[in-house]
């Protein structure tokens, strides 16, 4: 079964961390909703048994705080000492009994590390009907979360239309045409520079210009080699 995502409303987080979350380790509450997607509502255990190392939940003040509320019982939570971060093997018989009392198909129970002993944590669990334990992912929602979920399932239907394989593959492709792109604006620089680029007009001024300057040269080094001169005058009389 996929693991459901620990999503709890903010008023319902910041009441646990104003209840438990301010206290010594062995608190606890329950968290409820209207459905197992969002957690919109905590009630805190005020007459727990607790010890420094245990919590029993008060059955009867939370069987009557449940009746009054309008939404399902989708989780139990409790502090532990500091450092102890995960479900005890108490923990997990008392969780599996909640499922001769409820149909649900899994309950979240996150540890909570009280801001009264160290950092303030919550370390969401999730218990399934057959026994399994998994972490899961914490997610605090907007009081106001429908259009937060509406968006969500927006974008997920899009990141489902797109074909991740192909994306994956195309990927080098355009990085290569952008080092193409580069090299060929490199050579056209040097086109430029050296005068090869297929250009009629820019062709006849280069070379134009490289015969005026190559008889300049020859005519500097006849002004001022005269034995050069000599020769080339020979030359002519022959």
């Amino acid at each position: 079964m996929k693991t459901p995502i620990f999503r709890i409303t903010t008023s319902a987080y910041n009441e646990a961390i104003k209840t438990i979350g301010s206290k010594p380790a062995e608190n606890g509450g329950i968290f409820l909703g209207s459905s197992p997607d969002i957690i919109t509502e905590f009630i805190f255990d005020p007459y727990g048994e607790t010890t420094q190392v245990t919590y029993s939940p008060h059955t009867p003040y939370l069987n009557e705080a449940l009746k009054k509320s309008i939404n399902k019982l989708y989780g139990i939570v409790h502090s532990h000492p500091v450092g102890i971060e995960k479900l005890s093997g108490g923990d997990k018989t008392y969780l599996a009994e909640w499922f001769n009392y409820f149909d649900n198909d899994f309950f979240f129970a996150p540890i909570i590390q009280s801001a009264r002993e160290t950092d303030f944590k919550i370390i969401p669990y999730v218990i399934f009907r057959d026994g399994t334990v998994r972490e899961t992912t914490l997610e605090v929602v907007p009081d106001d979360y429908e259009p937060y979920l509406k968006f969500l399932e927006e974008l997920d239907n899009t990141v489902s239309r797109q074909d991740v394989t192909e994306i994956e593959v195309n990927q080098p492709e355009i990085l290569e045409s952008k080092s193409v792109t580069h090299e060929m604006e490199s050579l056209q620089l040097l086109s430029v520079l050296f005068g090869v680029m297929d250009n009629f007009p820019f062709k006849t001024l280069y070379h134009g210009l490289m015969i005026v300057l190559l008889g300049s040269l020859f005519l500097m080094l006849l002004a001022f080699s005269p034995g050069l001169h000599y020769l080339f005058v020979q030359l002519l009389k022959s």
